[in-house]
């Protein structure tokens, strides 16, 4: 049914696919047909039932038009808000913040851009549930490297939160012989690098911009939730071939990321169970340092689990998808209509998982709560006691710092 690369039509082909020249009149993209801008689909004879699936429905307008720019909305907020607690809360300034840190930017590169896309696709909708504004092969190419980036770049940073963690709690000594600032910046642009690389390669699925005019089969229209148009643009890949290398490399990169958090969380849970106090002299400091560590390490192994089961619909798929292209007759409209399905609600939850993240440090460690309360002036009665001498005391400590 899906057609990716532009064709201009000659005479006798336009007479062919426009097997009734009056209908085809009646169509709003009947001209782009006619000059060659539009690729014509002629669905007239196909029973409207079957098409309504393609469609909008209530309940797909409202998670789409309605809530997602709210959850957008508010997952920028909330990646920004903890961002700027990293940069207010000098505490804050760890390893693993700044790799958490490095996640919130991807999060809310993510949302920026699906906001900017929920907004094309509402002023150009034209009923279609998965459709594509973009107008030329710039536009298809700066939306989807800007998703593939920061999919790459989140799944990058969640694994490199769980092996930071992973290092501090299994193996504390080489931790702390190889944990530094350097290495810290080295590890975090060497990451975005691999992002960028698998990125550029992974938005090569969509590149190219063609424009579809579609005749309806009588009653469709009427019979839908929404306003149907006549015309759709699709971002598609340079070749077949280019098509189902993206969609592999995605799947591979996920279940690669998946199988090596799932190994670091058993470790570190194994580990935080073997743990024991030392001395006597130390008892009290250790434990109140372990139970520091644990927390952290508890939050971060709840935050990965969250996120790889809420990316797992949108993986399943893509993977689908790359079955799907390299063997092309288990295609049907049962199948396309599970798969439409699948990719709307995985993106839905996409926007959830970006927007999570903040709430989840907050919820699941007591340290955090506190820097948000810091960084946004909520202390403000602890900082009405000091005295003349606690103001000489601060004195040495500030120089000390510094």
């Amino acid at each position: 049914m899906e057609t990716t690369s532009m064709t201009t039509f000659t005479t006798n082909e336009l007479n062919i696919c426009f097997n009734d020249d009056e209908l085809w009149r009646n169509t709003s993209c009947y001209e782009m047909c006619i000059a060659g801008k539009a690729i014509p689909m002629n669905y007239y004879h196909f029973p409207p039932e079957e098409l309504l699936d393609a469609f909008y429905k209530q309940h797909n307008y409202v998670l789409k038009f309605y809530l997602s720019p709210l959850v957008a909305l508010l997952g920028i907020l909330m990646n920004l808000s903890f961002l700027f607690v990293l940069a207010r809360v000098r505490d804050m300034r760890t390893v693993t913040n700044v790799y958490l840190g490095n996640l919130a930017v991807a999060d809310t590169m993510f949302l920026i851009a699906s906001a900017v896309d929920l907004l094309r696709t509402w002023k150009s909708n034209t009923g279609l549930l998965l459709n594509h504004p973009y107008y030329t092969n710039a536009q298809c190419i700066s939306f989807n490297l800007s998703i593939k980036l920061t999919f790459y770049g989140s799944v990058c940073m969640i694994t490199l939160v769980e092996f930071e963690r992973y290092m501090a709690v299994c193996h504390p000594l080489k931790h702390r012989m190889v944990s530094g600032k350097r290495y810290t910046i080295t590890v975090t642009a060497v990451t975005w690098i691999v992002a960028v690389i698998m990125g550029t390669l992974g938005c090569l699925n969509t590149v190219k911009s063609s424009s579809w005019c579609f005749l309806w089969p009588p009653g469709l229209k009427e019979m839908a939730y929404v306003y149907i148009g006549d015309d759709r643009t699709v971002c598609g890949p340079l070749s077949p071939v280019w098509e189902a290398v993206s969609e592999w490399m995605q799947s591979a990169f996920f279940i690669a990321n998946l199988c090596l958090n799932i190994v670091l969380y058993c470790c570190i849970i194994r580990r935080l169970g073997k743990r024991s106090v030392g001395g006597e002299e130390n008892q009290e400091r250790q434990r109140e340092l372990q139970r520091v560590q644990n927390q952290v390490a508890k939050m971060l192994i709840i935050n990965g689990v969250i996120f790889f089961t809420l990316m797992i619909p949108y993986e399943i798929n893509t993977f689908v998808k790359f079955m799907w292209t390299v063997t092309w007759h288990l295609r049907g409209t049962k199948e396309a209509t599970a798969i439409r399905n699948l990719e709307f609600y995985g993106t839905c939850l996409r926007f959830i998982n970006s927007a999570l993240n903040p709430v989840i440090y907050g919820l699941s460690n007591s340290r955090y709560r506190q820097a948000y309360r810091k960084a946004f002036g909520c202390t403000r009665k602890e900082r009405k006691q000091p005295t003349s001498v606690d103001h000489k005391a601060a004195v040495p400590t500030v120089s000390t710092k510094t």
